[in-house]
């Protein structure tokens, strides 16, 4: 779900914006689900090279497992 939102956020990289960007339109127009999107799209590997360099700092940043963030959201 993470990943959706932040592609859906334009916190995507290139490689999701410009390479497979079909894949990005299923799931805007809500035609694919985030799981089936993640496991098509990303082979259900989450990595640096899905976000750009603001979602990579976002991410670095939130789910830090000290202070306030994921964890306190959950």
């Amino acid at each position: 779900m993470f990943v959706a939102w932040a592609l859906l956020s334009g916190l995507g990289s290139v490689l999701h914006t410009v390479e497979f960007v079909e894949d990005l339109e299923g799931l805007k127009a809500r035609s694919v689900t985030p799981g089936t999107f993640f496991l098509e799209a990303s082979d259900g590997k989450f990595t640096d090279e899905d976000l750009n360099e603001e979602g990579n700092a976002f991410a670095r940043t939130y789910f830090k497992f000290e202070g306030d963030g994921f964890l306190s959201d959950y």
